[in-house]
């Protein structure tokens, strides 16, 4: 199992590759679950802090958060006119304790990679962990994510969720 962090200790993303195919990100948040869950559940939260990596611009953002339902959320480079897509539906949803959805993350026409995504809330006596285990089709497709910066366009959405709790 490799791990790899980023920022400091008391708020580092941890991420693992948890076998062939699969990572395990882990983050802890000095809030309470609720608040943490709500900025993941609220359609309104989700567009302030999934912002994507630097220079791009989000074109288009739409979360249907029930079970079954889906998502779309899209984000385009100017300087290159570039393009990311992520798709998705949500597969099972328990309130301040889990989510799973299907993911497909369109790079570019007939560029597509798919994985299943669960995200766990725990609360832990300093706020609340959030785990997330994306299962991956390939290794090819698991470590292109990590080679295109998974792991930091994450701790910029971590740290802007962090933003938004402490103004609340």
């Amino acid at each position: 199992m490799n791990t790899n962090s980023t920022t400091d200790a008391a708020t580092a993303t941890i991420i693992e590759t948890e076998s062939t195919t699969d990572l395990l990100i882990r983050r802890d948040f000095t809030h309470q679950n609720e608040l943490v869950w709500k900025c993941f559940s609220d359609e309104t939260l989700v567009t302030q802090w999934m912002l994507g990596p630097p220079g791009w611009e989000k074109v288009h953002n739409e979360m249907n958060f029930q079970v079954g339902a889906s998502f779309r959320w899209k984000w385009e480079n100017p300087s290159d006119n570039s393009a990311i897509e992520i798709t998705g539906t949500y597969q099972n949803i328990e309130t301040c304790g889990l989510i799973q959805n299907s993911e497909t993350v369109h790079l570019g026409p007939g560029i597509e990679k798919h994985s299943n995504v669960s995200i766990r809330f725990n609360e832990i006596s300093t706020g609340t962990r959030i785990e997330t285990i994306i299962k991956y089709n390939s290794t090819a497709d698991r470590d292109a994510a990590l080679t295109m910066g998974l792991v930091d366009v994450m701790e910029m959405g971590y740290q802007q969720i962090e933003q938004i709790l402490n103004k609340q």
